[in-house]
């Protein structure tokens, strides 16, 4: 058995239908298509692998074990497209409602894969950890939390 422990700085956020439909509307719908990754599909694999080796802090996780550490603690590994063309992936653990790893092509598609991936969870509420030097992805999860304390007006799109 083993444990570790997390290094470096990270933000936690939590949303609920009810923070979201003021950002994304009462039904809270995404114009993206969450895919489970499934260990034999290497293109969405190795999609994950170039996202998250652009990260500046990073474990590394060897390439004939890579979907193992995607799946350790019972995680599911998820794809985001918008269309044919895949924007973004989520590591999400159902036992801690929490999106433990998320990463998108840009801005603009982290935006639409939360409801994504608030959708696809089928949680009532989810939690996303953030590493501190994601600050875009930082900046939008604030500003989504300003839009709900609000009380809703302009939305993201």
């Amino acid at each position: 058995y083993f444990s570790f422990a997390p290094a470096g700085f990270e933000h936690s956020f939590t949303f609920n239908a009810q923070n979201l439909k003021h950002v994304y509307g009462a039904d809270c719908k995404s114009e993206l298509t969450a895919v489970k990754v499934e260990e034999a599909d290497k293109e969405s694999l190795e999609f994950i692998k170039k996202l998250y080796n652009l990260n500046p802090d990073k474990i590394i996780r060897p390439d004939e074990r890579y979907f193992d550490y995607l799946v350790s603690w019972q995680q599911i590994p998820y794809i985001f497209k918008d269309g044919n063309n895949t924007v973004g992936y989520c590591i999400f653990s159902h036992d801690m409602g929490a999106i433990t790893e998320v990463k998108a092509v840009d801005t603009d598609c982290f935006k639409k894969l939360l409801a994504a991936a608030f959708i696809t969870s089928g949680q009532q509420e989810i939690r996303l950890e953030i590493p501190a030097y994601e600050k875009e992805y930082i900046e939008q999860l604030l500003y989504t939390y300003y839009i709900y304390i609000r009380g809703g007006g302009r939305k993201w799109f």
